[in-house]
């Protein structure tokens, strides 16, 4: 995944949902973007759903400065067999923990049935610092982007 305009250029982590919560990067928290191919794929009709750090021990994540993300900024998926996916920005918004519509950030209502989506959910915003010195962001930065070319 690269995306010049917030800082990334990573690869791609195959993650799932344990206990009704999805996995997050955490052998490579610093690098890998994390895809949950339940949802979707890239180049395919629907939403594909990634995930990453902002932080991670104290250092950058992959999705560090995804809160820059505007309208228009431009995200690439590499696929292996060399094929690029370019998406364009249409929305970016951060949520607390409580009010995040997961429902639709999953699974977009106003997506059109042929459209294929890509969103980048990561944490952002206020974070509560624990005795051990390491804290807990209590909101959510995601983006949503449409595959245009």
């Amino acid at each position: 995944m690269v995306a010049p305009r917030f800082g990334i250029d990573h690869y791609i982590d195959v993650l799932g949902i344990v206990d009704n919560q999805m996995e997050s990067p955490d052998l490579d928290g610093s690098y890998a973007v994390g895809w949950y191919p339940i949802f979707g794929a890239p180049g395919v009709p629907g939403n594909a759903v990634f995930s990453a750090h902002e932080t991670w021990a104290h250092l950058q994540g992959p999705f560090y400065l995804m809160y820059m993300a505007a309208i228009g900024d431009r995200i690439f998926i590499d696929m292996a067999d060399g094929r690029r996916f370019t998406y364009e920005v249409i929305s970016a918004a951060r949520y607390t923990v409580d009010t995040i519509p997961m429902v639709d950030v999953l699974y977009p209502s106003t997506r059109g049935a042929n459209e294929q989506w890509i969103t980048l959910i990561t944490c952002g915003g206020e974070i509560v610092y624990g005795a051990n010195g390491f804290g807990d962001y209590i909101d959510r930065d995601i983006v949503a982007a449409r595959r245009i070319s």
